[in-house]
């Protein structure tokens, strides 16, 4: 009977042993190899790069990354496949507007681990180096030679001054700048008042862009900026639920605060004004799935009302 004991106790024993054996070979690359989260560094702007940076000990030779736009639900890449791959990625130009996330990948043992980075802000435009038409200080003199002889038959048919303008291009992306009086472009259905004195113009007359993208239920503003003199005032309103401010009064240049995205039915009005000249009247409405509806015309001395802008 104690032979029999003894002999179980070494059994036993030699099965301990296998076991820490058997452990020892397998768990140290286990405990290593973890793959926590992924980031992403950098400033998301055409042109700038971007690094995906992941929290672990897993090699990094052996993680596999995807970056896509984000889509409609948060955390989720928008349909039409990954726009590229490696843990460095350069945003282009079909990527402003949108968020941007990657997906690291690694094969842990027998598992597999993927994990997805919060989004970026929506890539911007890359700088702009110089404005865009410069503008130039308006004359300090009124013209001195007012017309002697008015006509003496005004148009009887008012309505043939006013026409509608709706700047917009094509989904996915749009772009569209206001023209100018020259132009013969008009915005609503009210006409400036004939007077005796001469009207005068903001010069350079005030030119109002924006671009962005289109999305479902809004659209991504990537460039909202006023081109006009600097003796100016911009004065600007939003509404709805998505504006990030409601009112603001600032000189000329881009409008960042509204460069982000706005949901659908955003109204933004935009009017550009020096005391004593007839200046720019610009109202934005975002709608979904489809680019912005947009009216352009003027504003007169002494009154913010929308008027339809006559020949300069």
């Amino acid at each position: 009977m104690g032979a029999i004991m003894r002999l179980m106790r070494c059994s036993f024993a030699g099965g301990a042993l296998g076991l820490v054996a058997g452990l020892a070979l397998t768990s140290p690359a286990s405990a290593l190899a973890t793959l926590d989260d992924v980031q992403i560094a950098g400033t998301p702007q055409v042109g700038s790069t971007l690094t995906a940076v992941i929290g672990g000990t897993v090699d990094p030779l052996i993680v596999e990354y995807k970056w896509c736009h984000q889509g409609d639900r948060p955390g989720k890449c928008a349909q039409g496949g990954p726009i590229g791959s490696g843990p460095v990625y350069v945003p282009v130009a079909a990527d402003v507007g949108y968020p941007l996330l990657v997906k690291a990948s690694a094969t842990i043992d027998t598992f597999t681990i993927e994990v997805m980075s919060p989004p970026t802000a929506p890539v911007t435009d890359a700088p702009i180096d110089a404005p865009i038409d410069p503008p130039t200080d308006p004359p300090t003199d009124p013209p001195t030679d007012p017309p002697t002889d008015p006509p003496t038959n005004p148009p009887t048919n008012p309505a043939d001054k006013t026409s509608t303008s709706d700047d917009t291009a094509p989904a996915p992306t749009f772009a569209s700048v206001g023209a100018t009086p020259a132009s013969g472009v008009l915005g609503g259905s009210e006409s400036v008042a004939e007077s005796g004195a001469p009207l005068r113009f903001l010069k350079p007359f005030p030119i109002v862009r924006i671009r962005g993208s289109v999305a479902a239920r809004g659209a991504f503003i990537s460039l909202l900026q006023v081109t006009a003199s600097r003796t100016v005032s911009v004065q600007v309103r939003c509404e709805g639920s998505s504006c990030p401010i409601r009112r603001r009064s600032s000189t000329a240049g881009r409008i960042r605060a509204l460069e982000r995205y706005l949901a659908a039915g955003t109204r933004i009005t935009i009017r550009v004004r020096r005391p004593g000249y007839v200046g720019k009247y610009v109202r934005i409405v975002i709608r979904a799935g489809a680019p912005p509806s947009r009216r352009d015309a003027c504003v007169v001395p002494g009154s913010s009302r929308a008027v339809s802008c006559p020949p300069a």
